[in-house]
C-alpha cells in the first residue's frame, strides 16, 4: 500500500459510502460495531472499525455472522503488475460475535497498512505475535464463497473496492502455500472440506 495519511474528514466521508454499500449488501444494520479505539487504544491506532452483520446464509451450526472491516479501503493499493489502484476490506464468518475475532481482523488490517503490504486474492502473510489458541496465526486472503460478497464492488476514492475473505492458517499451511502456490493450498482446502465459517478445530491441511 502506498504511503497515505488517514484524516478524519476523508475517513468519515468514505465510511459513509461503505456503510451505505454494506446496508445494501447485508440488508440490515450491523448487530454490533467494534470501533477502532475499542480495538486499539494506542496513539498510532488507525481508523478501522469492525462491523458484525447477521447474514441469511446459514451454516451447519445455525446463524452466521460476517465480521467486516470498515476503514482499510481508506488506503489505496497499487498493483504494479496490472498498473491499477484498488482497495479492499476484509471479511470473515463466525457463529458468534466476539471482540477477540474483531481484534484479530483489526490487527491484520493494521499490519497490512503499517508494513505497506498489498493485499489481493491468493495472498498470505505471516502474523508473528498474533495469539491464536488453535495455532493458526497467519492469514490467507481469498475471494469470498458467498456469491453476493464475492460480487461486492463499490468505488472508494475513485478506485474499485472489493471484499477479501480472511482465512487463518498455521505455519505449516503457510509454508505449504509459499513453497507451492495458492492453488495447491485451495485444492487441499477442497479435499478437506474446510468450512467457510471459521472453525478453529478443523483438520490441518498439510
Amino acid at each position: 500500500m502506498d504511503d497515505f495519511i488517514q484524516d478524519d474528514e476523508t475517513h468519515f466521508a468514505l465510511s459513509k459510502t461503505r456503510l451505505e454499500a454494506f446496508a445494501t449488501l447485508f440488508g440490515k444494520p450491523p448487530v454490533r460495531t467494534f470501533t477502532f479505539d475499542e480495538l486499539d487504544g494506542d496513539d498510532d491506532s488507525l481508523m478501522i472499525d469492525v462491523l458484525a452483520y447477521a447474514i441469511p446464509q446459514a451454516g451447519p451450526k445455525g446463524q452466521v455472522y460476517a465480521l467486516v472491516t470498515n476503514g482499510l479501503s481508506d488506503f489505496p493499493i497499487f498493483d504494479p503488475d496490472e498498473g491499477v489502484t484498488e482497495r479492499c476490506e476484509i471479511i470473515q464468518y463466525f457463529y458468534e460475535v466476539r471482540e477477540e475475532d474483531a481484534q484479530r481482523l483489526y490487527a491484520v488490517a493494521y499490519l497490512a497498512v503499517m508494513e505497506n503490504i498489498n493485499l489481493a486474492d491468493g495472498d498470505a502473510i505471516a502474523m508473528a505475535g498474533i495469539p491464536d489458541p488453535f495455532e493458526r496465526p497467519n492469514s490467507l486472503f481469498l475471494r469470498p464463497l458467498v456469491k453476493s460478497h464475492m460480487r461486492f464492488d463499490i468505488t472508494i476514492g475513485g478506485d474499485p473496492t472489493t471484499l477479501l475473505w480472511h482465512v487463518p492458517i498455521s505455519d505449516a499451511e503457510l509454508e505449504y502455500k509459499m513453497s507451492r502456490d495458492v492453488d495447491a493450498l485451495i485444492e487441499r482446502m477442497a479435499e478437506a472440506e474446510t468450512p467457510w465459517v471459521y472453525d478453529g478445530s478443523r483438520a490441518s491441511l498439510v
